[in-house]
């Protein structure tokens, strides 16, 4: 369940930020996996047709600033080698979020490692 929030109040990377609560269309979680400190991702806006896609010039990019578990999404975009993950807003640079807030972020598949429980 997610809401598209408005965040250029809060002055973040991005304008907007994806906050838990309203469903806009079905989104299937597939598994959990593993990303490190320093990997890069692109913060989502929304899209055409109620979806949301990465944000790819400078505004968009960030970078995880703690190892994360994340949630493997089953959304796509233009760009093969990316995937849509969930992720606590709170541990990716230049967004400002409230505690146990998700956003969806976008990152390069290599970069998603199992978890080993």
């Amino acid at each position: 369940m997610v809401e598209l929030v408005d965040t250029t109040d809060l002055k973040s990377v991005a304008q907007w930020s994806v906050r838990v609560r309203v469903p806009l269309w079905p989104l299937t979680r597939k598994s959990r996996m593993k990303v490190k400190a320093g990997t890069l991702c692109y913060v989502s806006m929304p899209g055409k047709g109620n979806t949301i896609r990465p944000i790819f010039d400078g505004t968009g990019k960030s970078f995880f600033s703690v190892d994360q578990e994340v949630e493997v999404m089953d959304i796509s975009c233009e760009n093969k080698n990316l995937i849509a993950v969930f992720a606590k807003a709170n541990d990716i640079e230049d967004l400002i979020a409230g505690e146990g807030i998700e956003t969806v972020v976008w990152i390069n598949k290599n970069n998603l490692k199992q978890v080993v429980k």
